[in-house]
């Protein structure tokens, strides 16, 4: 994380000349292509539905 931070120091007056004002549109899609990521890879850590086991034995 820290040299991720150290490159985007660098980096940023660079991009920012190159591109002008164009560049915090960079900055705001970033995030949103981590979200979109997040709702692409469905991964379910414990490989079974835990929620099933709530409605699989109602109890009467």
């Amino acid at each position: 994380m820290r040299a991720s931070s150290t490159v985007s120091l660098f980096l940023f007056p660079v991009l920012s000349a190159a591109l002008g004002t164009k560049v915090f549109w960079i900055i705001a899609v970033a995030p949103l292509a981590g979200l979109a990521a997040l709702f692409a890879v469905r991964w379910e850590p414990s490989g079974y539905d835990v929620d099933a086991e709530d409605f699989a034995n109602p109890r009467s």
